[in-house]
């Protein structure tokens, strides 16, 4: 999405989508691409927005969330976690029963760019 943009601050956001055979490592690699052009552009803030297509509650389990919208800070960047939820569910809510959660930490992302780096 950066490449597309003129100007001097650009939005660094990418998309992933979470499908019902993806492991939270995606998640975690998505996280460490979006953190490394935080870092090759400057920018304080980058954004991974997330598609979930699996039909499970996708949460993440971050130190001293006070926010709404979680998000992550490494190094003076931060990284907004947005998903959206676009699973087709058949049925209503309240036939649905109790929700199959897919947790990922903040060690996890965290790990991700201590171990991937710019690879």
């Amino acid at each position: 999405m950066i490449a597309a943009q003129e100007g001097d601050y650009p939005l660094i956001a990418d998309a992933k989508v979470f499908g019902p055979d993806t492991v939270k490592g995606y998640i975690a690699k998505g996280f460490n691409q979006i953190y490394q052009y935080t870092q090759d552009y400057n920018e304080p803030f980058g954004y991974l927005v997330i598609y979930n297509t699996s039909g499970k509650d996708l949460e993440f389990d971050l130190a001293g969330q006070e926010q709404h919208t979680p998000s992550v800070t490494h190094n003076n960047k931060t990284i907004f976690l947005l998903t959206i939820d676009v699973f087709p569910y058949e049925e209503t809510a309240s036939q649905r029963g109790p929700l199959t959660a897919v947790t990922i930490t903040q060690e996890d992302l965290i790990r991700a760019v201590e171990t991937q780096g710019s690879a």
